[in-house]
């Protein structure tokens, strides 16, 4: 045999050992199956949106208290807001004790044409059949403070011809301030068919206005804050006559126009009432006053 053939038949026999291994190889490892995905449930279908209600709820009413509006609140709180109403002006308070205020030394006292202090009188004393009350408004029954005081203011300065001033100024609503004063006295003149008499007006904090119309013998109208203890027991918004101003200051009240009715206080006290609503507001007649009583 030729070296050729053998080789070629030792290359058969290796051939025929391997596929024989090949075939008594161990099968594959059998592969784990996957795990199964997780169930996921849907969503729920959305809620139907509620139907409309065909007789809507009113609203809550809201309570009233002692005039005034309180809103609706749903932890039981009130919150109170003012309800404008037209308030008048004040009388006297009624009999009772003080209440505690600014006057609890009792400086402020009511009299007569003299102080307490027993040796200072009034300077514009004007009679008491001169004098007139304060009355309400024929129109809303609002306070004429301010157009009582203003006549009694000319009565005293001879303006006899701006007579019935107050009870013309009743026909309109009451209450008042420098431009409506202005005014209605400019009507009341052309209505009277007379000129209008010279005056001043003045809204601020210096008194000097004040002393120096009561040195020259005229009347001074003037708005005063109350809260005294003897008459007023509040703040209020009035106007007063000032008839006497020096240590001591004496108001006539056209709420209180008797002879021994006057207010009586220390010049610091009265002009912390007159200034009470942050400045004050005098008017005086510009005619002179009658001539003093004569002197020995």
């Amino acid at each position: 045999m030729s070296r050729l053939a053998e080789i070629l038949l030792l290359l058969a026999a290796v051939t025929a050992i391997a596929l024989a291994l090949s075939s008594c190889s161990s099968p594959p490892a059998p592969q784990p199956e996957p795990a199964p995905a997780p169930i996921i449930p849907p969503a729920p279908p959305p809620a139907p949106a509620p139907e409309p209600d065909p007789k809507p709820k009113r609203p809550l009413l809201r309570p009233r208290v002692d005039g005034v509006v309180a809103d609706d609140d749903t932890e039981g709180l009130l919150r109170r807001r003012p309800r404008p109403v037209p308030q008048p002006e004040p009388g006297p308070v009624p009999p009772g004790p003080p209440a505690p205020g600014p006057n609890r030394s009792g400086k402020i006292t009511i009299g007569g044409p003299v102080g307490p202090d027993g040796k200072t009188e009034v300077v514009c004393d004007l009679p008491v059949d001169q004098r007139i009350k304060n009355i309400g408004s024929k129109v809303d029954g609002a306070g004429m403070c301010v157009a009582s005081s203003v006549e009694m203011a000319l009565r005293w300065q001879g303006l006899d011809q701006m007579r019935g001033f107050r009870d013309w100024c009743a026909k309109q609503p009451g209450g008042s301030y420098p431009t409506k004063t202005d005014r209605q006295i400019k009507e009341f003149c052309r209505a009277k068919g007379i000129e209008v008499p010279n005056y001043m007006q003045f809204e601020g904090s210096d008194p000097a206005l004040i002393e120096a119309a009561m040195k020259s013998g005229r009347f001074v109208a003037c708005t005063y804050g109350g809260s005294d203890g003897v008459r007023y027991r509040g703040r209020i918004s009035h106007m007063t006559n000032c008839v006497c101003y020096g240590p001591l200051v004496a108001i006539l009240d056209c709420n209180a126009i008797g002879e021994n009715e006057l207010l009586w206080m220390p010049t610091a006290e009265f002009l912390a009432r007159w200034k009470s609503g942050g400045s004050g507001w005098l008017f005086v007649w510009l005619a002179p006053g009658p001539s003093p009583p004569p002197t020995n």
